[in-house]
């Protein structure tokens, strides 16, 4: 028990982050008061921290290995005395994620809460697409089917490039949008500047935002918006 508790506090920087990340959906519900919505994010998050806790302490988790194994080990080495170079790809995540770990120290539930705290702001960016989209009255599922899709119950919960990369495909989504169907002058911007961030964490990423970005600035999502809100009519 005292070594297991020992361990524990050893990763503390993981604890913080679970409890932060409880918080902010306490906040969110606050500004929202949508309280349906609210417990469907405490759910979905709960059971990414409990698969987060149970990877570390008791039992791996299958599933993309041994890169998560990988970046953790790489992230340490660089946190001892690695320098920023500028990189591409698995590096510039590493790099990262070391940073991370120079300041806090290192720690695997460290590593996995920071995947599951970016898995927790795409769900904010999700809710925000669909509303964009005037499809609300499918958030629940539609949040439901995304956070308990095994492959990002797993991924989003281990020390892995996914989450990060999932989040800034959002949030160039979102803003590309945002350019069409609520028009803001830096929607533009921060749609490229999204793009090119989900890039740095894996080159082929690179090649994708290339075609994503022209797409998202064609007409055609208001179009969209335009034929969902159609349909809807129609159920």
């Amino acid at each position: 028990t005292k070594f297991m508790l020992k361990i524990m506090l050893s990763d503390w920087p993981g604890w913080v982050i679970i409890f932060l990340s409880f918080f902010i959906v306490y906040k969110f519900w606050k500004v929202k008061k949508d309280k349906k919505l609210t417990l469907v994010i405490g759910f979905v998050l709960l059971l990414h921290h409990f698969v987060a806790i149970i990877n570390t302490y008791f039992y791996t988790f299958p599933g993309a290995e041994p890169d998560p194994l990988n970046f953790h080990r790489d992230a340490i080495v660089w946190a001892k005395g690695g320098k920023w170079i500028f990189s591409v790809g698995a590096n510039f995540y590493e790099q990262l994620l070391g940073t991370f770990y120079r300041i806090f120290g290192p720690s695997q539930l460290f590593g996995e809460e920071l995947s599951i705290l970016a898995f927790l702001l795409s769900c904010f960016v999700l809710i925000e697409i669909i509303r964009l989209l005037n499809i609300s009255d499918y958030t629940v599922l539609l949040l439901l089917i995304y956070g308990l899709l095994p492959t990002n119950l797993i991924f989003c919960s281990k020390i892995l490039r996914e989450p990060y990369q999932i989040l800034f495909f959002m949030l160039s989504v979102y803003w590309g949008l945002r350019f069409h169907l609520k028009p803001a002058k830096e929607a533009m911007i921060f749609c490229v500047f999204s793009a090119l961030i989900m890039g740095l964490f894996h080159k082929a990423l690179i090649l994708y935002a290339s075609f994503l970005v022209p797409v998202l600035f064609l007409s055609f999502p208001q179009q969209i918006s335009a034929s969902l809100s159609n349909s809807r009519r129609f159920l």
